[in-house]
């Protein structure tokens, strides 16, 4: 009885060692590393990368998963041993590299449009999959500029602060002034508030104008969103 069980017990340790030979990708691991950490912006600037590190020393299917739709497939080719591009809904240029025992895939996209706000993940041979990350809207300063009041119908001459933000419609964002003189003493803090505007995109353009005295005046600084411009 106990040389049947001694038996049995071998063979099933038999058959785990070769169900674990079998099976190559069992250890497999994902990381995934996304920029601009900050966060999106548009325009001129705007541009995104992704990159997908995985143990497997020889995956043979990528794949690029943003808010659980896949965007990004690459397949590896044996006969040229390559990994090849076959499927790409977006802007992305793609492209994998095997570094040691591992393989890196990147993602770049210099063409950013609202479509790439999202959570992402990395599959690697529709097995394994990363743990997401959300790529947002960053909310930044775009523009500290002096405003002449006779020429752009206001009472005063000032300053305005541009901002873009990600906030949802609705959100009151507090703009931080401060004033200086020549000095370099702060004369003057004041906050004014406004309200984040439905534009119907992922982001908005928000803004502040405060009236100034200018002969009194060596610097300003406008702060919103933890970042600050000086004129």
């Amino acid at each position: 009885m106990i040389s049947r069980l001694s038996t049995k017990l071998l063979l099933l340790l038999l058959l785990m060692v070769m169900t674990m030979m079998k099976s190559p990708y069992a250890s497999a691991t994902i990381e995934m590393e996304i920029q601009p950490e900050t966060g999106l912006t548009f325009g001129e600037d705007g541009f995104m990368s992704i990159e997908c590190r995985t143990d497997e020393s020889n995956p043979l299917s990528f794949a690029l998963i943003r808010n659980d739709s896949e965007i990004v497939r690459m397949q590896h080719n044996k006969s040229t041993s390559t990994n090849n591009v076959i499927y790409n809904t977006d802007n992305f240029h793609c492209y994998a590299n095997g570094q040691n025992n591992s393989y890196v895939f990147s993602c770049s996209n210099w063409n950013v449009t609202c479509n790439d706000v999202g959570s992402y993940r990395c599959s690697v041979n529709d097995i394994h999959i990363s743990s997401a990350k959300t790529l947002a809207v960053k909310s930044y300063i775009k523009s500290l500029q002096y405003v002449d009041g006779s020429s752009s119908g206001r009472k005063y001459d000032g300053f305005s602060c541009q901002a873009v933000t990600g906030l949802d419609p609705g959100t009151r964002v507090t703009f931080e002034w401060e004033t200086f003189n020549l000095r370099s003493v702060l004369t003057e803090m004041t906050t004014t508030e406004t309200v984040v505007p439905d534009s119907g995109k992922c982001y908005s353009e928000v803004s502040s104008f405060l009236s100034v005295y200018i002969p009194k005046i060596m610097d300003i600084r406008c702060s919103v969103f933890g970042e600050s411009h000086c004129k």
